[in-house]
């Protein structure tokens, strides 16, 4: 398939370096340097990725934030016997993307809902996840009502929770688990919500010793 439409793939990489060219101009105006590193000392740990704390952390976890991600990857290995020709490339960028995205410092990235990094691999993911809810929608209709009302349940609570984020209920770095369960469902803050935060130890993490809790 490559070989076969190289001219193609030819014309796609010149737009890909025309869309960067004017970076790689401005560094080398501001830098002197067509590539310049401007993240100073930050980096990615490779050998302790918070791949954990990525998904359940209740400071920034996946899967709590975004909880009907869990049927996208349910659906993963359901796509090995219903669409092997997407199976191998998306189990394997999935797989490689989480392990650098997670072993950046700042696993939480900042401030943010969520784990806003990976919000880009929806569009890989939502292939396991059509699979899953096809799967299920094929099922008896008392299995096919509940997982429709499991999944409004699940978007709902993403949608409540991305309201109470923007109100600052949900702390955007330093969220934990009695903070989460404190303000769960509510549209207020409760009197010590003070006390029950806790921000990240940037000082550490930046070191290559994040907290390794799952909070």
């Amino acid at each position: 398939l490559l070989f076969n439409n190289w001219f193609k793939l030819l014309i796609i990489g010149l737009i890909v370096f025309l869309i960067f060219l004017p970076q790689l101009l401005y560094w080398k105006y501001a830098t002197g340097k067509f590539l310049f590193y401007s993240y100073g000392n930050e980096g990615f740990f490779f050998s302790r990725p918070q791949i954990i704390n990525g998904f359940f952390s209740y400071r920034k976890g996946w899967l709590v934030y975004t909880p009907i991600m869990i049927f996208a990857i349910i659906g993963l290995p359901m796509l090995f016997f219903k669409a092997k020709e997407f199976f191998y490339p998306i189990i394997i960028y999935f797989g490689i993307n989480i392990f650098i995205i997670f072993s950046w410092w700042s696993w939480w990235y900042g401030g943010g809902f969520g784990a806003r990094p990976l919000i880009e691999s929806y569009v890989f993911l939502s292939v396991p996840l059509a699979v899953f809810i096809d799967y299920i929608f094929r099922q008896i209709k008392p299995v096919k009502y509940l997982a429709g009302i499991l999944i409004f349940l699940l978007l709902s609570l993403n949608l409540f929770q991305t309201w109470q984020y923007r109100r600052t209920i949900i702390h955007w770095d330093s969220m934990t688990k009695e903070a989460y369960w404190a303000v769960f469902g509510k549209q207020h803050f409760p009197e010590n919500y003070s006390k029950l935060i806790k921000s990240p130890d940037y000082e550490n993490a930046i070191k290559g010793y994040p907290e390794t809790n799952n909070q």
